[in-house]
């Protein structure tokens, strides 16, 4: 190529700064991203998987990858785009570049990425000796065509780029020419490029790891836009590269017995038990990747064994990260500082790039201070040394789309079924994946919609080879079944859709499953051992309150659990004034309410608390403390519920071990006493109230019900943990369940809707849920839409019930003030027409809560609340897109049908009013 021509590339602008004119040329943004490729690459993935995905590529990874970000944007050199912008495009035409004639929504059709990915095929079909496939066109066009998060269709190449003048298309063959001179490819690597043999998980990696190169090497503080053709490209991307600032990445360290203690910062003469022993050999002697479900009672320390084992397996597959996947943002809090802990006594040294992965990680404050004024810092241990792992909560990984990159991510299950779910960037998810260990703690929250999607990611994580470990109390055989056979399917290249296992109802138990065999590991139940006394006390609200008021009289800690705010808030209400150091918690208080809520009660109700529970108390709450929060009570009042969730919450009685006296006499042991239902027998089947069986359904509370029933009959009124609850639970699930004769009418009914709700949620998860990766192309990951608000507005992988987020403030004397309990905010008036301070609105966010879907049903009822947005509130990442729910000075809003009122000891009340 002579200089006349490589002048003429020149000409062709990449980035375009609106604001200051500042333009990058299209050649230096394709040197800028060739160039941090591969050290990308190299930081988000470990050497193992490297050369794992090289080996399923069949060619050289680094040329593959620099070559891919080389002709990623090519299709920039094309008229569509380079009239986007006039004054830059003056040049183009002044060099001799046809103009055409193109309408805005021919311009949007031809994307540069679809120009690009064409492009390349083209190009691949000329210069390569052996023609590809149309297979291999097609992964290369899925890559090129997907570099901005959706995946064109390469079925028919569209008419204007059939009919461009030839001067385009010839342009960028030589800027692709260019580019094999520049990164020194020879005719050789062009014709290993035509015939690579990669499969679909491949190219997803692949894409994946172009889209971090692009938006690394299209920062302007890693490159900026002040070059030009005499700029010394060595020291550019040198100094490029020292400024990407991807966090570091984890190093695995196992240890061994005498290290456990430490490790996780336990009391003295903390031991390993049985199964924590007996998790961390399965993984040891399992050859390769897997899945591993580990079901023990609640407490038995199965967090602990879960990170053991992956500091094993991450250290014998070449690993270097961790996902931990929790229920809900509570139990993500919680677990955020337990791995903390744990990264922070690793012998190993190093920053840990560290991210909590939720829709309100910016609330909490261990997480927060990670990033000290604003900017990534390090957090060393706390005596001060800079030994050990230092969690580092790098800006890169922040947002939404990124976070799964980061070394260390502790967020929502969602997190992980986001990648199974059709949606614009879901690569950067199996990019995020690929290197890592998963951990999914209490899996047997999952209901049917959401298993529609966890079973197919682990379809994926057994195709990619990631490990696997899941935790749970119990769970259902068929859903025990139901995950491995998933992940059997994928890690067998699906050879196999279904493994045979033991039929065997040992609790506690190791279920283990690798692409070929299964097994189960039965470990001793250790010394911890809980024996329960149930009994059933049917009757209304009013009944359940006469019981609790009773149990308070002479002390101790009670909890009430109801399955729906309402109950709650009608049960405080009755107890109210009845009983001394009254409590309420549920998910309809403000999120600062909540948190301040739930911390006072885990430092008196949990694991040192025993100073502070002495004059005991009565906690009325819904399901948000069945899981995640460290609470500990002598007696509890329980809803009808499945039985594996009231096994679930009876975990939360006599959970610690206090020193004697501490519980009352009449307390000392664990009793558990279901609500919520009304008088049953063989003779009559029990009723529940219309809200609880919205939650739960009725099949499910029947065979509940009968389950507990008939064993508490034959076991003198006990559940004993670890030895009943593997039988509760398969009885419970069984299809060889037979009810009493009376029973019939209302059990078949029920059995009928539960399997239509059922087949309704997995076809309703079905229609956004990614294919098979042994199935289609790329552009079938595609959705309708593809703002960046798909996931939120298009689908969810969890079945949702549409509730509407919403900030609460106040209307005082005709101005917006914030509610009084938010004392940082006395005095400012939140109505200005100025942006609004920064401090304020984070502080304002943090009142939020969620009304529920059957309050909002109406367009009108979103337009009244929207008549209080104010402009200023827009300009503010905090509050942007929330709506208001601006109450009066009595604290009220008539919403519709519907008053809303907060009070601070109920929180959000819901009441129907008529006129």
């Amino acid at each position: 190529m002579n200089e006349t021509e490589t002048l003429s590339l020149d000409v062709f602008w990449a980035k375009f700064d609106r604001k200051t004119s500042g333009s990058l040329s299209l050649r230096q943004h394709l040197t800028d991203v060739s160039g941090v490729a591969l050290p990308v690459a190299k930081h988000l993935l470990p050497p193992a998987r490297l050369r794992m995905l090289e080996e399923r590529c069949g060619g050289d990874l680094g040329k593959i990858l620099r070559f891919v970000a080389w002709g990623h944007d090519v299709g920039k050199a094309s008229p569509w785009f380079q009239g986007k912008v006039p004054e830059l495009n003056e040049r183009v035409l002044n060099a001799g570049y046809p103009a055409i004639l193109a309408s805005p929504q021919e311009v949007r059709a031809m994307a540069h990425g679809l120009v690009s990915a064409y492009t390349v095929v083209d190009w691949l079909a000329a210069r390569a000796t052996r023609k590809p496939s149309v297979r291999v066109k097609r992964a290369w066009f899925s890559i090129l065509g997907g570099h901005h998060g959706a995946f064109p269709s390469m079925e028919k190449k569209p008419a204007p780029l059939i009919n461009e003048p030839a001067e385009w298309k010839d342009a960028r063959f030589r800027l692709l020419d260019l580019g094999v001179r520049h990164l020194g490819l020879t005719q050789a690597d062009i014709d290993t490029f035509a015939q690579l043999s990669w499969e679909i998980p491949d190219q997803a990696v692949v894409t994946g790891l172009l889209v971090a190169a692009d938006w690394v090497g299209s920062s302007t503080w890693n490159f900026p836009y002040s070059c030009d053709s005499g700029t010394d490209q060595e020291r550019r991307a040198i100094e490029g590269q020292r400024r990407m600032n991807l966090g570091g990445r984890w190093t695995p360290s196992p240890v061994d017995s005498e290290a456990f203690q430490q490790r996780f910062s336990l009391p003295s003469g903390s031991t390993m038990r049985p199964v924590q022993e007996a998790v961390v050999e399965t993984v040891r002697t399992m050859d390769g990747p897997g899945l591993i479900l580990v079901e023990d009672a609640t407490g038995g320390g199965k967090t602990e064994a879960a990170l053991m084992a992956a500091d094993v397996w991450a250290d014998r597959l070449g690993m270097d990260g961790v996902f931990f996947g929790q229920p809900t943002r509570v139990t993500s809090d919680a677990m955020f500082n337990r791995v903390l802990t744990w990264l922070e006594h690793s012998p190993e040294t190093g920053e840990v790039s560290t991210i909590l992965a939720h829709g309100k990680s910016q609330f909490n404050k261990d997480y927060l201070s990670l990033f000290g004024q604003g900017r990534p810092t390090n957090v060393y241990s706390s005596d001060g040394s800079d030994e050990g792992l230092s969690p580092e909560a790098n800006a890169w990984f922040r947002g939404r789309k990124t976070g799964l990159l980061a070394s260390v991510v502790i967020g929502t299950i969602d997190q992980l079924l986001f990648a199974a779910l059709k949606s614009k960037h879901v690569v950067l998810r199996h990019l995020g994946l690929f290197g890592k260990v998963v951990i999914l703690d209490e899996i047997h929250a999952a209901d049917d919609f959401m298993t529609v999607y966890l079973t197919r990611i682990l379809e994926w994580l057994g195709v990619y080879g990631v490990p696997v470990i899941a935790l749970s109390a119990t769970l259902p055989p068929a859903r025990r079944q139901e995950l491995v056979d998933a992940y059997a399917t994928g890690a067998s290249a699906f050879d196999t859709d279904h493994i045979a296992l033991e039929d065997s109802s040992a609790y506690p138990r190791i279920t283990w499953v690798t692409g070929a065999s299964a097994g189960v590991v039965v470990p001793a139940a250790g010394d911890r051992t809980r024996r329960t006394r149930v009994e059933f006390l049917p009757g209304d609200l009013e009944e359940m309150a006469d019981a609790v008021a009773a149990a308070a009289r002479t002390g101790g800690c009670i909890a009430a659990i109801c399955n729906t705010v309402s109950r709650a808030q009608q049960l405080f209400d009755l107890l109210d004034g009845t009983v001394e150091n009254l409590s309420l918690l549920h998910s309809r208080f403000l999120t600062d309410h909540r948190a301040a809520l739930e911390e006072e009660l885990v430092t008196a109700l949990g694991r040192d608390g025993e100073a502070s529970r002495r004059p005991g108390r009565v906690v009325i709450s819904t399901q948000v403390i069945e899981q995640g929060l460290d609470l500990d009570f002598d007696l509890m009042f329980s809803d009808a519920a499945p039985v594996d969730l009231l096994i679930q919450r009876m975990g939360r009685l006599h959970r610690h071990d206090f020193a004697p006296g501490v519980r009352p006499q009449d307390k000392k042991d664990a009793k558990f006493v279901i609500t919520g239902c009304s008088e049953f027998g063989d003779e009559v089947a029990p009723e529940f109230p219309r809200g609880i069986e919205a939650v739960y359904r009725r099949s499910r509370l029947l065979r509940s019900v009968l389950t507990l029933n008939r064993h508490l009959a034959d076991s003198g009124g006990v559940v004993d943990s670890p030895q009943d609850v593997a039988g509760l639970v398969a009885t419970a699930y069984s299809e060889n369940l037979v009810p009493p004769v009376t029973w019939d009418e209302v059990w078949s009914g029920a059995e009928r809707r539960e399997e239509e709700f059922r087949a309704g949620q997995r076809q309703k998860a079905e229609q956004f849920r990614l294919p098979q990766a042994d199935n289609g192309n790329l552009s079938t990951w595609n959705v309708a839409a593809t703002s960046d608000a798909e996931i939120e507005g298009l689908a969810q992988v969890r079945d949702a019930d549409d509730s509407v987020e919403v900030v609460v403030a106040q209307r005082v004397d005709g101005r917006i003030v914030a509610l009084p309990h938010v004392r940082e905010l006395a005095g400012v008036f939140l109505d200005e027409l100025v942006g609004i301070d920064d401090g304020y609105a984070r502080r304002l966010a943090q009142c939020t809560v969620r009304l529920p879907a059957w309050v909002m049903r109406t367009d009108a009822q979103f337009d009244e609340l929207e008549k209080d947005g104010q402009e200023s509130w827009q300009s503010s990442p905090w509050l942007k897109g929330v709506l208001p729910l601006v109450l009066d000075e009595s604290g009220e809003k008539r919403v519709g049908d519907w008053l809303l009122r907060y009070d601070d000891r109920l929180g959000l009340l819901c009441e129907r009013v008529k006129g």
